[in-house]
């Protein structure tokens, strides 16, 4: 994943898990540093399972089932104490769960060249419900 020093818009600036609405969604990605700006470019995490764990109950009870209020979870898992910023240096390399975790690329290095290499890990194909 590149961005040129040109470049406004980068991959990866909003929330996601890579693939996650594949049939078959990939278990993990890696994540290496081959080109960084001098400062900025992290990467933060949330952690789903903090985030729903740390749901009220009623709320969890009112999840179940109900896709619609899926987006109180995903706004409650932007919460800071869920949130881990990946600070990247030369040869950095980052390993992450995608069926556990969301992450952000910051888009914060404009005017900087940030190359990045992804190595995506097969995952298995979901179940209905």
């Amino acid at each position: 994943m590149r961005k040129e020093a040109d470049q406004k818009l980068n991959i990866g600036g909003a929330w996601h898990a890579d693939h996650s609405y594949a049939q078959t969604p990939v278990t993990g990605s890696i994540l290496a540093a081959k080109a960084l700006p001098p400062t900025g470019g992290d990467t933060l995490f949330a952690s789903m399972y903090a985030a729903y764990d740390s749901l009220a109950e009623a709320t969890r009870t009112r999840l179940l089932g109900l896709r619609a209020l899926l987006e109180e979870l995903f706004t409650h898992a932007q919460r800071p104490e869920h949130i881990y910023r990946f600070e990247w240096e030369p040869g950095s390399i980052a390993f992450w769960d995608n069926r556990a975790t969301w992450h952000f690329a910051e888009n914060d290095y404009h005017g900087h060249r940030r190359l990045m290499h992804r190595i995506t890990l097969e995952g298995v194909a979901l179940e209905g419900a």
